[in-house]
């Protein structure tokens, strides 16, 4: 890029010209004209869209729209787990009721299935052939994926296996053109079950009062994933949502628009591979967004956050990242802890011993101490209320804790 330098400019910028001074007026340059087209261009072309003449909305696609993120999914890069241990061989069995696995991403596996959730990254662990085969790279370095073990069917195909993400307040992206996408492949061949597989984005309006509009649902035709130990595929699917005209929105401010993926029709089991999941402004998808690890874990602890070190799951017997306190004399002893992201709403506290890693109990002079009075709880800390004292001044009161605020 530079700025202008042909005939008549003046300090590299554009004048009109004045013949009474005289003053040139400045050229346009091919140079410089082709500068600026290929500047617009690369920018476009980088965001993984294909130059079309009849768009004059490329160059916005390509920067996400205006908005501070493109993908308006979190974790949509599949590498925040706060939860589990990441690694190659790091499972979680979900039961019917499902669960979260990767942040903000909850798995339901359908009426009676099971599923083996792991989280693969290929940073750590050597991986070739078909787990690299047209996998995506991130700022250089192939992208993470999850993999969708459906290890029994579930046993009806009216509850269908999804994995969804909930985005606080409905009125995200209302009346916008979007695109909603993710790369996928298999590891056994197609039967009847992938054949099934759909995108869906969904309009919730809330609860309370007296009585929201009810959820709009757009839903994609269905998918065939072919690819069975080969290539990984993008798949994608764009539609424009609706705008909130009339809408009426329940009073208890939990509104929010879905995001899901339906796994099939629910009556096979399969393994499933899946990676970068996007969903952005625009008629295409584009290029991964890349958001640095710490931003996006930030992001994601505003939903859930634990005291342990990220890498280690609540239960574990540790004093790493404990909050201790000790009480002195007379004084009832109490325990606070400031959360590292103010959470989106009033999340559910569960207190764990770290000397046994028991639920609803922490450790007090080196035995767990069972919690039965409430503790205290806000969108922005939590804590143990004082208690009676112990009769020596050299106790120790500890405690891990996690904090869920996943509607």
């Amino acid at each position: 890029m530079h700025r202008i330098d042909g005939p008549g400019h003046v300090g590299n910028t554009f004048v009109e010209g004045d013949p009474l001074i005289p003053q040139e007026a400045t050229i346009v340059t091919a140079d410089w004209t082709n500068a600026v087209q290929e500047e617009i261009a690369n920018v476009v072309e980088d965001g993984g869209l294909v130059l079309d003449k009849a768009d004059n909305t490329q160059l916005l696609q390509a920067i996400g729209g205006g908005r501070f993120f493109k993908n308006q999914l979190m974790n949509g890069l599949l590498e925040v787990c706060q939860r589990f241990p990441i690694g190659h061989d790091e499972t979680r069995i979900f039961t019917a009721n499902g669960g979260f696995h990767l942040d903000r991403w909850y798995v339901e596996p359908g009426q009676f299935g099971t599923v083996h959730g792991q989280h693969m990254d290929l940073d750590l662990f050597s991986h070739v052939g078909q787990d690299q085969n047209g996998l995506p790279k991130v700022d250089g370095k192939l992208a993470k994926y999850f993999i969708w073990d459906q290890t029994s069917p579930a046993s009806s195909s009216t509850v269908k296996p999804v994995m969804r993400q909930r985005i606080q307040d409905v009125r995200i992206l209302a009346g916008e053109t979007v695109t909603f996408s993710f790369y996928a492949r298999l590891n056994m061949p197609v039967t009847v079950g992938l054949d099934q597989f759909q995108l869906e984005l969904t309009q919730n309006f809330g609860t309370g009062g007296i009585g929201p509009s009810s959820p709009v649902s757009y839903t994609s035709p269905t998918f065939e994933i072919t690819q069975s130990f080969g290539t990984w595929e993008r798949y994608q699917f764009t539609t424009t949502l609706g705008a909130m005209g009339l809408k009426i929105f329940g009073t208890n401010d939990d509104s929010y628009l879905e995001a899901a993926l339906i796994l099939g029709d629910g009556g096979e089991a399969f393994t499933l591979y899946l990676a970068g999941i996007q969903l952005e402004v625009g008629s295409a998808a584009t290029a991964l967004e890349s958001i640095p690890f710490e931003v996006e874990l930030a992001r994601c602890q505003r939903y859930y956050e634990h005291s342990y070190s990220y890498g280690i799951e609540a239960g574990t017997v540790t004093d790493d990242g404990a909050g201790i306190c000790q009480e002195s004399g007379t004084v009832p002893y109490a325990l606070a802890a400031r959360y590292r992201a103010e959470k989106a709403i009033v999340p559910t506290v569960t207190w764990y011993s770290p000397g046994t890693g028991a639920a609803n109990k922490v450790e007090w002079g080196g035995a767990d101490l069972t919690l039965t009075g409430p503790t205290l709880i806000s969108t922005a800390w939590t804590g143990l209320p004082g208690t009676t004292t112990h009769s020596s001044s050299t106790e120790v009161l500890g405690g891990h804790w996690t904090a869920e605020a996943e509607r």
